[in-house]
């Protein structure tokens, strides 16, 4: 299986990982691209795989590939790819609200837990 970034963009990728089913299915190779720095561990090729999404890998050119070798043919019908982020994501078990602006500011949308709770949006 091969990752492979546009011509113009450097390789950024937080967490890469295959999956059939439930079961993660791990690559037996990786051939990898140079990371940005060789010898700092930040931008190593181990953190695509550490879950921790603020960890990540660069490559040092742009237009790279990273090419997975499963050792044999492998079924994957799920994968985990999160790009380099800064963990704006919401996470199971967080509290998040979106708001909207009608004639003051009110809740639309509210999670909490595994409950969710809408609001009815006014019409105009």
């Amino acid at each position: 299986m091969r990752y492979k970034v546009r011509e113009d963009s450097f390789l950024e990728l937080a967490e890469l990982h295959f999956y059939q089913d439930r079961q993660e299915v791990k690559p037996v190779n990786i051939v990898a691209c140079e990371p940005y720095y060789a010898n700092d561990d930040e931008f190593k090729l181990a953190n695509c795989f550490d879950y921790d999404p603020l960890t990540y890998f660069l490559s040092k050119t742009e237009g790279q590939e990273l090419i997975f070798d499963f050792g044999s043919e492998v079924l994957i019908n799920k994968i985990l790819c999160i790009p380099r982020n800064d963990d704006n994501f919401i996470r199971p078990g967080d509290t998040y609200e979106l708001f909207y602006w009608g004639k003051e500011e009110e809740v639309f949308f509210l999670r909490d837990g595994e409950q969710f709770f809408v609001n009815s949006l006014p019409i105009d």
